[in-house]
């Protein structure tokens, strides 16, 4: 089984939300949080470009933390994350956000 696995749908917290799910190696239960895909979503009336500008200021790992709490991924689970092994958390995040294959356009200046 390989450490990292993703399914539309497993038994979490999130209903019928898509999820990530992350096997750590030490064999613990799996981690499971929503897909990174719904930070591009209007979360509580705020939309992604207006999250964005918020955390640009941000050190890239107080960023994650700010991504964790706009996907809503509850505290017990966040502290799971942060608690991983430093590769472990960097493979974790790396997996988490690889699903964002690109940022909100709405509103940005073309290249």
């Amino acid at each position: 089984m390989t450490a990292v696995e993703e399914r539309e749908t497993v038994e979490s917290p999130y209903g019928d939300q898509p999820v990530f799910t992350f096997q750590p190696q030490d064999g613990a239960e799996p981690i499971v949080v929503p897909k990174c895909s719904v930070l591009w979503e209007e979360v509580d009336g705020k939309k992604a470009l207006e999250f964005l500008w918020e955390i640009r200021k941000l050190n890239e790992a107080y960023q994650s933390f700010e991504f964790m709490d706009r996907a809503k991924v509850p505290n017990d689970i966040q502290r799971r994350i942060v608690r991983l092994p430093d590769d472990e958390r960097r493979k974790f995040f790396n997996n988490w956000f690889s699903d964002l294959s690109a940022p909100p356009t709405v509103g940005l200046p073309p290249e």
